[in-house]
Order: structure tokens, then sequence, then C-alpha cells
């Protein structure tokens, strides 16, 4: 049997323009395999520089592409999300947004293999605290990162980031008119589909904490709503901590058995989605690798963590914990 991979989730520096300097940090620390959060303050993927630009980065750290994250916003900023992206919103405009700027992430593998692309069905709960809905200039994620400076981070203007009370009225005020919905989810992956099957990409449908895509959910919409889709199937990437956030964390693995094809790897401790690294919150993590192994996922364990100190810091205790799984998954 091959050993298992791990990986880390460019999540780790979603705050920054993503660089080579972070994927040689990430190879550095032993890790093997990448996902990409496609949000283009971090990583601009409609730009074809950019896309070189990570092959090479790739290459010389010797990393492999295991997955892209779909967008979910056009820029994150100070822990703000700027431009809300949902593949399964009611409003027909902002759905065929989503499903424009997921399809642009998807080229990325026009030039790089990637396995599965993660998407999410809909907005979080705990998310909906902290979006902005001013509008977003693309201009602002143009360009490659090339001529730019080490610690240029591509910073959204403050006027962007947040409308203050009026930004909290507007949120309401869309949630209540275009809420999240199973049939425009449903038409939103049929479209995707049609784009990452001839790309070899397998979509994944994320666990996260709202009534759409709790593990439950997600099985019935994989076997009920997309399952009859031209090509490879629909299958579900089992989070851990939105899991251990909406309950039982080994009941959620077990629910989703036969169709996760992906894992997002964290911690909490059970009240907010902090993105910690392993064993750092109230996971059970025996139990856990236990049951993962139990239903024979073999993929790679990809850590979807938020910088804990420096990036740097966080890497040396993913790694750490990265050798308690292993002797875990060992026994």
């Amino acid at each position: 049997m091959a050993k298992r991979q791990f990986g880390v989730s460019t999540h780790l520096y979603h705050g920054q323009r993503l660089s080579r300097d972070h994927l040689l940090e990430i190879a550095a620390h032993g890790f093997e395999t990448i996902e990409v959060c496609a949000t283009r303050t971090h990583f601009d993927y409609h730009n074809p520089a950019a896309v070189a630009d990570l092959q090479q980065w790739m290459a010389e750290a010797g990393l492999t592409l295991h997955g892209i994250h779909a967008p979910v916003m056009h820029a994150y900023e100070g822990g703000r999300w700027i431009g809300p992206l949902s593949l399964a919103s009611s409003d027909a405009d902002a759905r065929a947004e989503a499903v424009a700027e997921t399809e642009q992430a998807l080229h990325i593998a026009r030039r790089i293999p990637v396995k599965v692309l993660a998407t999410h069905l809909g907005l979080p709960r705990p998310a909906t605290r902290g979006i902005a809905l001013r509008p977003f200039d693309p201009s602002r994620a143009s360009g490659s990162s090339r001529g730019r400076s080490r610690d240029d981070k591509l910073r959204v203007a403050p006027s962007e980031v947040e409308g203050r009370q009026s930004s909290g009225q507007a949120l309401r005020q869309t949630s209540a008119q275009a809420p999240d919905g199973r049939a425009a989810a449903r038409r939103s992956i049929e479209e995707v589909q049609r784009v990452a099957e001839p790309l070899g990409v397998q979509i994944a449908v994320e666990v996260i904490p709202n009534e759409l895509s709790r593990a439950g959910s997600l099985v019935h919409f994989v076997e009920d709503d997309v399952e009859g889709l031209e090509g490879r199937p629909v299958g579900i990437c089992l989070d851990f901590g939105h899991a251990h956030l909406d309950g039982d964390l080994v009941d959620a693995i077990e629910t989703v058995s036969e169709h996760f094809i992906t894992v997002h790897v964290h911690d909490n401790r059970g009240r907010a989605d902090d993105h910690l690294v392993p064993f750092e919150g109230t996971i059970d993590w025996p139990a856990a690798l236990t049951a993962i192994q139990k239903v024979g996922y073999e993929g790679p364990l990809m850590f979807e963590m938020a910088a804990q100190g420096s990036a740097k810091e966080t890497l040396a205790r993913a790694q750490k914990a990265r050798l308690k799984m292993e002797k875990m998954l060992a026994v």
C-alpha cells in the first residue's frame, strides 16, 4: 500500500497573495500536496500568468495539486468575506456569477493536473457575521505575481471591506429575497460538471454548517439530485471541523462513507470554526482516524488551517500533528 499523503490548503495564507515562498515553506515541513483556495485576492485564477507561476513554484517545491477550493467570495480581507458567491443562490444572477467564477477556477486544470474541486452549496451560517456586500472591483485582483514585491498582499481598500450598519441590513434583505436552495444547487453542479469532466476533475460538495450541507443532506443531494450526471460521480468533501461543529464527527464519517472523496482536516473547540491545527481543539482524533480507516478512505489528509501565530509556527505544529496521526493510523 502506498504511503498516505498529507497536504496543506493555502487557506493558511488566505489573507495574502500566494507566493513561491509559501509553497517552499509547506514542502519544507514535509507535506506532499496542496489545495489552492480560489479567491482572487489570494490567487488570481483569472490570470494565466498566475497559473503559470503556480505550476513553476509547485515544481520547484516538489508539490502536487490535489485540489482547488471553488470560489466562495471575490476577496478576503481582515477576516471578512467581500462579495460572497453561492452556487445555491435562488437569485439567478447571483447563481450565474458563482458558476462563472467556479468554471474559471477550473481552468487551472488546463495547465496543472487536479483531482478534485471542493465546492460549497450555499454560505456557512457563521460566515454571515463577517460578510461585506460592497461590490468587488475585479481590477484589484488583476496581474500575476510577477514583478510584485515579496510582501505585496493586494489589500482591498477599507471602503470596500464593510458597509457598517447598511451592509448588515443589506445582508438580511438579500438572504430574505434570495435564499439558498437545493434546486439552484443542482442546476449549478450540473453546469460545473460539464466543465470539470473533460478536465478530469471530480466535484466534491463540502460539509459546511448550513441546512443544505450537513452530512446527511449531502448524501441525499448526491444520491437523489445529481446521481445521473454524465461523467465522474459527484462526491463529498468531509470537513472534519465543520462536522464537529454540527455534532458527531464519527457519525458524519459513517454517514458519508460511500461518497466522500477528499477531506479537510482541522480542529476547533465545538463553538466556532477556528481552523486549528489537529489536536489543539476538542475533536476525538483517535476515534476519527479509526473511522476513516474503517470506511476505507486512503486519500490525502488535507490540513485546512488558519495561522495561529506565524504560518511557519503553524506548519511546525502541523508537522508534529501529522506524526501523531501517522502513528495512530499505523496501529
